[in-house]
């Protein structure tokens, strides 16, 4: 609310946010995790994340909602974050209320990140996990940038397909892991993603947006919970906190590099007079998702057949 201008108080919003998200997705995930035996653990991801659809859908349709009926100023934005601020204390208060007399036993080892990584890497599973970083950058950053460039009339439509397509495949596909394995979900969600992007350089209507969210939808509700499952799952029961933290934080690393990489790139396509100057940033996106996904097959290739040999 108080980021008038490019300054420092909008990176200090920005490590905020990103603090608050890490610390309330780990722990939400860890406690479910913890509930389950481990054949189970890739359906209550997915289950546990259906509900952020819900979320992503409300508050983009609130989002246009609200620049529909305010006048361009400050004001919109004051009540947009104002709105987003308060139900993050109503939050806080649910928070509160269901962990309260829940206490917490600290391992009698605590070893640093670093060294837990390095004992229980979780190999390539982890570019994955910076894939989905890059995914989430071009649909919440710069798929806003291109919708209002363009005059596609705001990005409720996209995410309303996006998270009810999301939310369908990841309650149909809640079984799909123990059917085909999680590394087969993985490489299907990377190619979700992939085509995605892909349809999403070619929109130049809003309902253009409806096939590409549908796409990216199903590729998130395959790749998430499987992303967390097998990265996690490294890692023994009392580090599992910390092994889902480094997953995740592969994730924001994947949102860090890419970020300014693809920003550059329109940056550059726009000086050059391009008439679509966000084409080669999608095609960006989609080359290293088919590219992760190859090197994904290739790994997991090699690890079942040393598992066979052994």
């Amino acid at each position: 609310i108080f980021c008038r201008e490019i300054s420092w108080t909008i990176y200090i919003a920005r490590i905020a946010f990103a603090c608050g998200i890490a610390g309330m997705s780990t722990a939400g995930i860890v406690h479910i995790q913890n509930q389950v035996p481990a054949h189970r653990r890739t359906e209550v991801i997915g289950n546990f994340g259906s509900s952020g659809f819900l979320g992503m859908v409300l508050g983009s349709q609130l989002g246009d909602l609200i620049f529909y009926l305010t006048s361009d100023g400050f004001d919109r934005f004051n009540i947009l974050f104002g709105l987003a601020a308060a139900l993050a204390v109503g939050y806080l208060v649910l928070v509160l209320l269901i962990t309260r007399g829940v206490e917490h036993s600290r391992p009698e080892e605590t070893p640093g990140p670093l060294p837990l990584l390095r004992q229980y890497w979780p190999g390539m599973i982890l570019a994955v996990a910076m894939m989905m970083g890059v995914s989430f950058t071009v649909t919440s950053v710069f798929l806003t940038r291109m919708v209002t460039e363009r005059g596609l009339g705001g990005i409720g439509m996209f995410f309303l397909a996006y998270c009810t397509a999301a939310f369908f495949f990841r309650v149909a596909s809640s079984r799909w892991a123990n059917r085909f394995g999680s590394d087969n979900l993985v490489l299907m969600g990377l190619c979700g993603h992939a085509a995605g992007h892909l349809m999403l350089a070619h929109a130049t209507a809003q309902w253009h947006l409806i096939f590409p969210a549908v796409t990216a939808g199903f590729g998130h509700a395959l790749l998430f919970p499987s992303v967390v499952a097998l990265g996690a799952g490294t890692f023994p029961r009392k580090y599992r906190g910390t092994g889902t933290t480094l997953v995740l934080g592969f994730t924001e690393l994947g949102v860090a590099l890419s970020a300014p990489l693809l920003g550059w790139i329109i940056d550059l396509s726009r000086e050059q007079g391009l008439e679509y100057p966000f084409r080669p940033m999608f095609y960006t996106s989609a080359s290293v998702a088919f590219v992760v996904t190859g090197l994904y097959a290739w790994s997991a290739r090699r690890s079942r057949v040393r598992a066979e040999r052994r």
